[in-house]
């Protein structure tokens, strides 16, 4: 499996896989046999159909199916080869599906930012420090005293001058 991994540009990632016949060949070749085991066609006894049969009736269909699920894991293994973290699903764009063909394909997906957190004993804390002289509290106590004379504070009896 070939891969290649370009940015697009901020957290963008274009990653184009390639994946051999070979292993596209040998998946078919495999589903086909597994199905042929299970396959009911007329004419033919449960599990007796000739491989030729099942290839002509459900070989487009199975290689759909082993192209999508080849495409789904080798995405998976180039990311982890990579060592990406996907933000989200890839929009997968293909390139090569001929028959004959490597199964070429490009991904387009945004990662994950890197966060670095720096150790706290390296972090300055700044404390806000608030004086508050005798001035600011007769000042703040004429303030409610005035409020309280024309009524504008509901305040309890007791505390009412």
């Amino acid at each position: 499996m070939q891969v290649s991994l370009s940015e697009t540009g901020g957290l963008s990632r274009r990653l184009e896989v390639a994946v051999p016949a070979t292993e596209v060949a040998n998946e078919v070749q495999q589903r086909l046999k597994k199905l042929s085991r299970t396959a009911r066609l007329k004419g033919f006894r449960p599990g007796k159909a000739p491989l030729a049969v099942i290839t002509k009736q459900f070989g487009e269909q199975v290689r759909a199916e082993v192209l999508s699920d080849l495409m789904r894991s080798s995405f998976a293994q180039a990311v982890s080869q990579e060592k990406l973290r996907p933000a989200a699903g890839p929009r997968i764009e293909p390139l090569a599906l001929g028959p004959e063909s490597d199964l070429k394909y490009a991904a387009h997906f945004e990662v994950l930012p890197e966060i670095r957190v720096s150790p706290p004993d390296t972090l300055a804390v700044e404390r806000p420090s608030a004086s508050v002289t005798e001035a600011d509290i007769d000042a703040a106590l004429a303030y409610a005293a005035e409020l309280a004379r024309e009524g504008t504070v509901d305040l309890p009896l007791e505390t009412r001058v």
